[in-house]
């Protein structure tokens, strides 16, 4: 061996070829332990900063822009099998732990809303209760279901009023007070003498 480090694309994917990292050593993209990663990091993010051009009153953007295959390369590191150790994309291998895990999150959570979607009884009240909390449009025969719902409800609660004995109790004491009853006249009439 020669002793100069050995320059080889160790990513077998077709967009390497784009890559700012090409023909680089892959071993810089992987740190020891505690090294800093943000010089390493800059390769694939770039390092831009606005700057306020007085010439042209603009902002303009300077320095390097990130890697045109950085979104490419950070999801070739997400689908690997397995702890994937270095700088892909950007990102390190902590980072791209809780990316994964982020995911893994969303897609459970996406899976179980299209499993309670399935589940829901359109044309009933539980299923415009569903619709509402999975925060779905509802549906022409839910939202009938409720409406039905909503009038036998307050149907079934005013029946219920004016059979209840305190109903009865007020009834009778304001037609006695406005003088409904014969006796309620002879009472008023009685008084005023």
């Amino acid at each position: 061996m020669s002793g100069a480090p050995e320059l080889f694309n160790f990513i077998p994917v077709s967009w390497v070829g784009k890559a700012r990292c090409r023909g680089m050593d892959p071993n810089i993209f992987m740190p020891d332990l505690g090294a800093p990663t943000e010089p390493i990091k800059e390769i694939c993010n770039g390092k831009q900063t606005r700057v306020f051009n007085r010439a042209r009153q603009v902002y303009e953007t300077v320095g390097d822009p990130p890697c045109p295959v950085r979104d490419e390369c950070l999801a070739y590191a997400l689908e690997l099998p397995g702890k994937v150790v270095g700088i892909f994309g950007g990102t390190s291998e902590k980072e791209r732990r809780v990316l994964k895990s982020n995911m893994r999150n969303a897609d459970i959570l996406k899976r179980s809303r299209q499993q309670m979607r399935t589940r829901i009884k359109h044309g009933t009240y539980a299923g415009y209760r569903a619709e509402k909390r999975l925060r779905l449009p509802i549906c022409e025969l839910c939202t009938f279901a409720y409406h039905q719902e909503k009038q036998q409800h307050l149907k079934k609660t005013t029946h219920n009023e004016q059979d209840s004995p305190l109903k009865q109790i007020m009834t009778l004491v304001h037609s006695v007070t406005t003088a409904k009853w014969p006796i309620a006249k002879d009472i008023a009439s009685e008084s005023t003498l």
